[in-house]
């Protein structure tokens, strides 16, 4: 807005000069319909005081008062406002894009094929084919935020680091987005311009969301939401919170883009992105007149003088303006923005019954309930499934997904909540899964936020005491089949009858200096094709090393 207010001008001010001999047309005009001083001195004053009628607010809408906005409008159409300058090819994408991907356990969920992860990195392989000049960042988070990769020109290199981020690449479990804003700010540091952030996940929590719109405030960069996933509650898997990121986009006055099974949603970022080109040379490109979208509210107001009584004899004049075109405007075909898919017809007339009735039931709530108070009243009667959709509150769809036995989804919710709450709710979803190990470790981190904390300390002794029964049961198990730890010492090493050799020497791998590699392009290919190209162990060991370092995230 403010760079529209800078470059506003007028390409045709002259025009603006007609005002005068118009208005004062039109004063002349109102004038002559007033009764004289002398008409008026002639009557009696107490008579007067009956014919004469007070102005009122209903007749703000008159002939009068109308044609004073659209020969205002006239007027600023003919002198070619105008704020933007005519696109050019010689352009250079000055807009960096910084793409924040979710690696949480989340991410792992199979409703999107093959799975949310692999067809996020997918869409981002498709992007960057299509923007082969930007500047490219990646930033993964989950329980901690890493950067995988500085701005960079080279879309290769981008490409092998997107395709080996797995969910388990970061150090901790979790989902705390707030914790990338700080690699942000470092990413698009000295950059000039407005920036593109494009944030993929499937859900953000209430705390998270704001802190992250407190964020938006202190930056002009574009917060572009890229949602992954479907809003099925199916067993296992979080549903997509679409309503939420749509609404943290819109916050941030960013925008928020839907998955599609084609390229549609590429398309549309695609699009959306290329209206941040910086032209190379702004002054000697024409500039656009921007007066040609007045036309059409200017002729909407020229239809309310077919109505009785708002006949003016010289209105006729005015049609040159209306008419006048100073340039031929081009149009071009407008891509579809639709983003979502369409949804297949229901085959089960049934189940097309009872989600009709769903629907309408739920359409008479919203009028009286907020979706939290709705979901609480369906999680009070039992209907946890169908409050697992309505609630807003990822806190409370966690409890829904719980009281419904779905303790992965659960799991997966609780751990966007990085409190002693959170911690202790995750690892009774995880003790519910068999899951004893990872439900001991997030106890602790309950216990260590609040050691104090009752609940954690006795669901933790629970668990604990399962965990040393299965160990004496398997202990027990392997004594009675005779194998022990004593009984393996005691033998000797048995040899293979294929073999004859007692010891083994270590193969050395060739190694080459540079002066031989330099000298001989066989050796340096034989040199190439022994390096390690997939940098998913690198990355691991690079973000243990920067959680051991900072306890949260990279320094």
């Amino acid at each position: 807005m403010f760079d529209l207010l800078v470059h506003f001008h007028f390409l045709r001010p002259e025009w603006l000069l007609l005002s005068l001999p118009l208005l004062a047309l039109e004063r002349y005009a109102r004038k002559r319909e007033r009764p004289t001083k002398t008409l008026i001195a002639g009557i009696d004053p107490e008579l007067r005081r009956h014919l004469e009628q007070p102005p009122s607010a209903k007749q703000r809408i008159n002939p009068d008062s109308m044609f004073l906005w659209l020969l205002s409008l006239l007027i600023v159409i003919a002198a070619g406002p105008s704020w933007r300058q005519q696109p050019t090819p010689l352009a250079e994408d000055a807009a960096a894009l910084v793409i924040v991907l979710d690696v949480s356990r989340s991410m792992d969920s199979s409703d999107v094929a093959p799975t949310r992860l692999q067809r996020a990195r997918q869409k981002m392989q498709d992007l960057l084919e299509r923007l082969p000049d930007k500047p490219v960042s990646v930033i993964i988070y989950a329980g901690s935020a890493h950067t995988v990769l500085p701005l960079s020109m080279d879309h290769d290199i981008v490409r092998n680091y997107l395709a080996s981020l797995t969910t388990d690449i970061a150090p901790t479990s979790g989902k705390l987005p707030e914790l990338a804003l700080p690699s942000i700010d470092r990413a698009l540091l000295n950059r000039q311009g407005t920036g593109n952030i494009l944030w993929v996940t499937d859900g953000i929590s209430q705390s998270s969301a704001s802190k992250i719109r407190s964020w938006c405030r202190t930056q002009n960069n574009e917060l572009l939401v890229y949602g992954v996933g479907s809003e099925s509650t199916e067993p296992g898997i979080a549903p997509l919170e679409r309503k939420k990121l749509a609404q943290l986009a819109d916050d941030c006055d960013g925008r928020y883009f839907d998955l599609s099974v084609d390229t549609r949603d590429v398309d549309a970022m695609v699009q959306h992105m290329a209206n941040v080109y910086r032209v190379i040379d702004d002054q000697g490109l024409p500039w656009l007149d921007g007066g040609v979208i007045g036309v059409w509210p200017a002729l909407l107001l020229t239809l309310l003088w077919f109505r009785r009584g708002w006949t003016r004899n010289w209105l006729w004049l005015c049609l040159p303006l209306v008419l006048w075109q100073p340039e031929p405007v081009s149009a071009q075909a407008a891509r579809d923005r639709h983003l979502t898919a369409p949804v297949p017809a229901e085959t089960n007339e049934q189940r097309a019954t009872s989600a009709t009735i769903l629907n309408i039931i739920d359409a008479f709530a919203e009028l009286w309930l907020t979706p939290n108070q709705y979901g609480r009243l369906l999680l009070e009667w039992g209907y946890y499934q169908r409050a697992m959709v309505v609630f807003e509150s990822t806190q409370w769809r966690a409890v829904a997904a719980y009281y419904a036995e779905d303790f992965e989804q659960a799991s997966l919710l609780f751990s966007r909540h990085n409190n002693v709450h959170g911690y202790f709710n995750e690892a009774n979803a995880r003790a519910q899964q068999r899951d004893y190990v990872g439900a001991l470790t997030l106890y602790d981190k309950a216990l260590q936020l609040a050691p104090s904390y009752t609940p954690a300390l006795e669901n933790r002794e629970r668990v604990q005491t399962i965990v040393d029964d299965i160990d004496r049961l398997s202990a027990s198990q392997q004594d009675e089949a005779g194998v022990s730890a004593d009984t393996v010492e005691a033998e000797d090493p048995q040899i293979g009858e294929g073999d004859e050799r007692i010891t083994f020497e270590q193969e050395q791998g060739a190694s080459y200096s540079a002066e031989e590699l330099l000298a001989s392009p066989e050796v340096t290919e034989l040199w190439l094709n022994g390096v390690q190209q997939d940098p998913s162990q690198f990355l691991r060991t690079k973000f243990r090393y920067q959680l051991d370092e900072r306890g949260v995230s990279e320094p």
